[in-house]
């Protein structure tokens, strides 16, 4: 049929839309809007029918010829599920009386399938790096996965060769889970939707289990009818509902950003101005009013203004909020921030107002603070933010030398803290402590699925906080420097095979001597404990996708021309630059990620202090199955495991010294796990003595053989002797039963907070006098670029890390610190520049 004759019928047919409506609809869309709107209607027009539509004409048609446009809401459907709002105008509809009438839509009607929703979003949010790799995992032929082929189209071709389907997701979902965790998520919400609207159920430390509260659920019912399936919720939102790892983000505002900026301080402070700030203050007001956040800015705040500030905001009602941001812009010392009267205000002083209130309960709160921790220099020409005078001189961009480059010595330190300070932390005088036996559960079971280490800690805090001991809780808190992605290998035995598949992915990323020396957790024994299973068959069939593919691969990994390049191991002190000199791209991801490839990978210290009997604080019954399950699960870590028990505080010192004067040359990592009785900052030695934790960790910051690895310290042991509730036997100097139940979900008041401080303790933190800071104008940069890509916070830390850390101003450095109680992952929006 020729198209003016389709046009002539569809001007008959077409009784809910004129035709000049329809035509302005179809001259605003593009080619590729078409493609997705016929993929959005597989489900209720035939395949064969949809394989003529060229333009959006001819798909009303084909709608029409189905019945399908009685209620006239199914074309406003599809073009709010594209995001295409503004050609509701021609409709004279707008998008909340579509999503109102949708909601009210009588049950026969049919809608286009959450099935089709979900893949469409997931297409949404995939890279281009995303795609390459998806076109490399899936098993189809070669001719259907030219470079034109969008995600949409491999979906198609993967349904007809019935690899896919609404019940039939397992093969999309490997692959998603080997590229983007959290599109893999988008599959499991779909899966939780079907079943009812429970998400999926986590065994919570033995018996209970817990599931999201039905207030939240109401997100996820489904309506059914005619067989079809729709979502009853439809938003805009840049950000989807995720399944429970995920802080939902889809609220608009999003939340309250409070930004202190003190710049003019009085006289009697003694304190210079702090030129450049004003800079800063706008810089972040613009990027979170981008993240949708209602920005407020307090301008010259003394000591007391700033904590009526914080309760004012805590007394705020953020029931229909995701979040809150605090930025502070002050000077600063050792755990505090300054006031411009010079008086001190504690960093906890802030916290704990947000933290009480019930409005953000389960909700995050960040705080990104701009001062020093103390004033001590770690080398710079940047005015300090402290009572230290610091000259001011220009910043030029070019002065940081590549060639030559050095860190800050407290750079590539994790440090797992059981609890925040103040607080204690329990542990069942059978099972072991709570926080360890996470910990290593996590780690078993996440490792081999190759997650970075602030995931499973996020994971650990999730478990964790869910703990509820007859009125009791903890909260875990991690702190770091790390400056790059940490992923810790796990020795799997046949799962090394899985480990293959996702390695090759990673191989047009790092090159082969990458893949060998960084992603591959796998030895010879490993690799022939494969060969002698059904190993040799999924091998071959992934050597010939590899062959198959291997054009694809970057010229540096094919070595098709000349001799082979011996595969040297890629030092982390060494400059990569030696190994590739001409490519620079892989040099740039390849830094992106720790080294991982020494066997032994480190040193594993564990310190068990059980013993306390010459002092008032009890033995600490039960740490005994912590030391047990620390070693076998570091020693599958590929770690050198040694284990001390029952020393004094000075042979603590001791021991860490030791430790520290090792030659660390050959291994990647370093750990340290204490379990003691502790104090606020500090370990207590078996006679009652405490060591401060920058006591343990500051020698190996100076260890010339652990530069640029990192350092990784748990800590099990109070923090303080108020509790959060429980049960079970505090690691601290009072003691409680030692039996403990679990009951329903009850959030720490401490839970979901992130702090982002310019420097470490004791140090300076740098701002440029017209440019502004060195952190927070990395944190901004880092900000809009990361969260266009959908990274989570701590991703987008982590790089602010290395990027602050790496700036060498006349030999001044500058290294930020993460603090977080975050239990689930945090992917803030961000609005599209136009």
């Amino acid at each position: 049929m020729s198209l003016p004759v389709e046009i002539e019928k569809l001007e008959q047919k077409l009784k809910n839309m004129d035709l000049k409506k329809l035509h302005e609809i179809d001259e605003d869309l593009t080619s590729s809007e078409v493609a997705q709107l016929k993929f959005l209607c597989m489900d209720i027009i035939p395949k064969k029918r949809l394989e003529t539509v060229t333009d959006a004409k001819e798909l009303f048609l084909r709608l029409e010829e189905q019945a399908l446009l009685d209620d006239g809401l199914l074309v406003p459907e599809l073009l709010i599920t594209i995001g295409r709002f503004k050609l509701l105008g021609i409709l004279n509809m707008s998008k909340e009386d579509v999503e109102r009438k949708l909601l009210q839509r009588d049950m026969s009607s049919i809608g286009v399938s959450a099935y089709r929703k979900m893949l469409f979003r997931i297409s949404e949010d995939m890279t281009e790096e995303n795609l390459r790799a998806v076109k490399f995992l899936v098993e189809l032929p070669r001719s259907k996965l030219g470079p034109s082929a969008t995600f949409l189209d491999v979906m198609i071709e993967m349904e007809k060769l019935q690899k896919l389907g609404e019940d039939n997701l397992d093969e999309l979902y490997n692959v998603l889970d080997k590229c983007d965790k959290q599109l893999a998520c988008r599959i499991e919400e779909y899966r939780a939707r079907e079943q009812g609207g429970r998400l999926p159920l986590r065994e919570v430390f033995g018996s209970a289990q817990v599931s999201l509260p039905a207030e939240s659920m109401q997100r996820y019912q489904m309506e059914t009818g005619n067989g079809w399936r729709r979502d009853s919720l439809i938003t805009d939102s840049d950000t989807e509902p995720r399944p429970e790892e995920y802080y939902n983000m889809t609220q608009r505002p999003l939340g309250y950003c409070l930004i202190v900026n003190n710049y003019n301080f009085k006289e009697s402070s003694s304190l210079k101005n702090r030129t450049g700030t004003h800079k800063d203050r706008d810089d972040l007001s613009r990027v979170f009013r981008r993240m949708h956040f209602e920005v407020v800015i307090q301008d010259d705040l003394t000591g007391s203004d700033m904590k009526e500030m914080i309760k004012e905001f805590a007394k705020k009602d953020h029931t229909r909020m995701g979040a809150f941001v605090c930025c502070v812009l002050s000077h600063g010392e050792k755990g505090t921030v300054l006031g411009v009267d010079g008086k001190g205000v504690e960093i906890r002083e802030l916290t704990m107002p947000i933290a009480e209130c019930q409005t953000l309960a389960s909700k995050p709160k960040l705080f990104f603070i701009q001062a020093c921790q103390g004033s001590v220099g770690q080398n710079g020409v940047w005015t300090a933010d402290s009572p230290e005078n610091a000259t001011e001189e220009e910043y030029e961009a070019d002065a940081y030398n590549p060639a030559y480059r050095f860190i800050p010595i407290e750079a590539d330190m994790l440090i797992g803290m059981a609890t925040v300070e103040h607080y204690q932390s329990f542990r069942h005088t059978r099972e072991g402590s709570i926080y360890i036996q996470e910990l290593c559960n996590q780690l078993e079971n996440l490792c081999p699925r190759r997650e970075d280490i602030l995931s499973i800690l996020t994971k650990v805090n999730h478990e964790v906080s869910l703990k509820w001991l007859m009125g009791r809780k903890q909260m875990p808190e991690p702190r770091y420097t790390l400056t790059k992605k940490l992923v810790l290998p796990m020795d799997t035995g046949l799962h090394c095979f899985s480990s293959h598949c996702w390695s090759f992915n990673e191989m047009d990323k790092t090159g082969t001597d990458g893949y060998k020396n960084q992603t591959s957790p796998c030895n010879k024994n490993e690799q022939k404990k494969v060969k002698e299973s059904d190993g040799p068959k999924k091998m071959k069939a992934v050597g010939r996708n590899s062959q198959r593919d291997k054009e694809n691969f970057p010229e540096c990994i094919q070595n098709k021309n000349g001799p082979k390049r011996k595969r040297e191991p890629l030092q982390p002190t060494s400059n990569i630059s030696d190994h590739y000199p001409k490519r620079k791209r892989v040099v740039a991801t390849q830094r992106k990620f720790y080294s991982m490839s020494n066997r032994p990978l480190g040193y594993c210290l564990i310190i068990n202090n059980y013993n306390f009997e010459r002092t008032s604080l009890g033995n600490r019954k039960g740490t005994g199955k912590d030391k047990d399950i620390l070693t076998r699960v570091f020693e599958s870590m590929f770690f050198k495991v040694e284990v001390r028990d029952d020393l004094q505080a000075s042979d603590m010192q001791n021991v860490i010294k030791e430790f520290s004067e090792r030659d660390h040359s050959k291994m990647d990592a370093f750990v340290c796990c204490i379990l003691s009785h502790g104090e606020i900052g500090s370990v207590l030695g078996i006679d009652g003595i405490p060591v401060p934790i920058r006591e343990l960790t500051q020698p190996f910051a100076e260890c010339h053989t652990l530069v640029n690895k990192p350092k990784l310290f748990f800590i099990q042991a109070c923090q303080g002797n108020e509790a959060q509730q429980g049960v079970w036997m505090a690691d601290g100097q009072e003691s409680t039963s030692e039996e403990g139940t679990f009951e329903e979900h009850y959030v720490p008041k401490d839970a979901d907070f992130l702090i982002g401080i310019a420097t470490v303790e004791y140090c300076k933190s740098f701002r440029h006098t017209t440019d502004g800071s060195i952190f927070i104008q990395e944190l901004c940069k880092q900000l809009e670029s990361g969260c266009t890509r959908k990274e989570d916070i701590l991703s987008i830390l982590t790089k602010v890390n290395r990027i602050v850390s790496s700036k060498s101003l006349n030999g001044f450095k500058q290294m930020p610190e993460v603090r977080y109680t975050l239990t689930k992952t945090l992917v803030l929006p961000m609005k599209r520049v136009s």
